[in-house]
């Protein structure tokens, strides 16, 4: 669901600069905001740990992207 809503913010400049062709998401059939709820805290902590993790070593190419119109996400608050 992150990498999909991510991907809906990348211009069409961007796909094409970097011959990306896309992404398929396919849906888990559970409501996924109740099994938000019910997953264990040290899960989430780990996978918010791995997701801080990746932004940091990515955030050169990020904040460059940014700059240049590719992406429209506020980095500050990512």
């Amino acid at each position: 669901m992150i990498l999909s809503q991510v991907n809906g913010r990348l211009t069409t400049e961007f796909l094409r600069g970097n011959n990306y062709l896309g992404t398929i998401t396919i849906s888990p059939t559970w409501n996924s905001l109740i099994i938000s709820d019910v997953v264990s805290p040290s899960f989430m902590a780990n996978f918010y740990k791995s997701l801080a993790h990746i932004i940091d070593k990515n955030y050169d190419f990020l904040k460059e992207c940014q700059e240049k119109g590719d992406i429209n996400v506020d980095l500050e608050v990512l």
